[in-house]
């Protein structure tokens, strides 16, 4: 009953049910089987120290706590503290038949091996190729809400190409063919909240789509910039303007370049959110600044964002070394430009889809051609310089 009130965010068993709980909803939902009788339910005071349960009930780090995780963790919790239930629940592990028997295992009897479940598989790629993933590992929630909303109009597709018109004529409200980075915020803000309205009155009211605009902005700049510089720019001044030239303005065959831009500095943001602050999402202990403790305390958490620079680190050791090779100024925190700029250059240099599309911007003869800052080097599975 417990499982079944976090699984799918709802009080009971409907459609959203899929027999299993990802991050996300146990954070939701925790506090709504506090009474359960179970322990290991009891006394969690914080989203920290739920989100470290969640960790130790998902004990093979795939994102996902299934209903026999979920059962051995409390089974356990209860026999190690000795209650009435433990006692009860440990009957079958004692020597003789049930009932009467003790709550010892027999002296000298191994238990026998746990399985170990397979790794997650890898993450489905979007329509352009980028592969985020769910769970303790991959993208929140917020991540997939706001990429659910742009997701469309970045797919080689009629419909695609329909709403990509669509999208650009309510980005282009005076119809000069030329989108500003403030034209293009409304843009965003405009179809997040179409997606997600205001819900509820009064105290209750919430209204996720703003919330989610608010929360993603730091990306804007980044994917107006990338993409206003794809098309080469002749140096002219655009007329009716006093300087502007092309490269200040997303035109209409930079508009689907936009999109996607806005997806990846998105999941890019969102792997900066979850170790700012050394939580799950975005609050007040996130300063917009990643200290070496924070990093060292999170860099598992981001490696499913679909980032070849954020993958395969399999020790501190190697953890502070990627670090030292983001911050690399040495001032000992590193900024979002710092982060952003790491990770495009790592796919850049390894001529991944996505590093494509981030270097679409930077093509001799097509937009500027900025020089890559020099040889980065990703560490662990990847094992190579790039």
């Amino acid at each position: 009953d417990a499982f079944s009130k976090i699984d799918g965010g709802g009080a009971g068993r409907d459609a959203n049910d899929d027999k299993r709980i990802e991050l996300y909803e146990w954070m939701e939902g925790y506090k709504g089987v506090a009474r359960h009788g179970f322990l290991a339910l009891e006394g969690i005071e914080n989203k920290k120290q739920a989100e470290e349960l969640f960790g130790k009930i998902d004990d093979n780090g795939g994102g996902i706590v299934l209903l026999d995780e979920w059962c051995t963790f409390i089974k356990n919790a209860e026999v190690a503290a000795q209650t009435q239930v433990g006692v009860l629940l440990n009957a079958e592990e004692s020597p003789g038949s049930g009932g009467g028997g003790g709550t010892k295992k027999a002296k000298g009897a191994k238990p026998p091996p746990k399985e170990k479940k397979p790794p997650p598989p890898p993450a489905e790629p979007n329509s352009f190729g980028l592969r985020v993933g769910k769970g303790k590992s991959g993208a929140t929630k917020d991540y997939f809400d706001f990429a659910s909303v742009f997701e469309p109009l970045c797919a080689d597709t009629p419909e695609g190409e329909r709403q990509r018109e669509e999208g650009f004529l309510s980005a282009d409200p005076n119809g000069n063919g030329l989108c500003s980075l403030a034209e293009l915020e409304n843009f965003v803000v405009k179809a997040l909240v179409t997606k997600f309205p205001r819900q509820g009155k009064g105290n209750d009211m919430t209204e996720r789509g703003r919330d989610l605009f608010t929360a993603f902005r730091p990306c804007y700049i980044r994917a107006f910039k990338d993409a206003a510089d794809y098309a080469k720019d002749d140096g002219k001044t655009i007329s009716g303007t006093k300087s502007a030239k092309q490269d200040d303005y997303v035109d209409k065959k930079e508009f689907k370049l936009f999109c996607i831009y806005l997806i990846i500095y998105a999941a890019m943001f969102d792997a900066f959110a979850k170790i700012d602050g050394g939580g799950a999402g975005r609050d007040a202990s996130d300063d917009k600044r990643i200290e070496k403790s924070e990093w060292l305390e999170g860099y598992k958490g981001v490696t499913r964002l679909g980032f070849v620079a954020l993958e395969g680190i399999e020790s501190k050791k190697q953890a502070e070394e990627v670090f030292g090779k983001i911050d690399d100024n040495g001032g000992g925190i590193v900024l979002l430009d710092e982060w952003c700029f790491f990770i495009k250059e790592a796919e850049v240099a390894a001529k991944t889809q996505i590093g494509e599309l981030l270097n679409m911007d930077e093509a001799g003869g097509v937009g500027k051609q900025a020089k890559l800052s020099g040889p980065a080097k990703v560490l662990g599975k990847q094992g190579s310089k790039i």
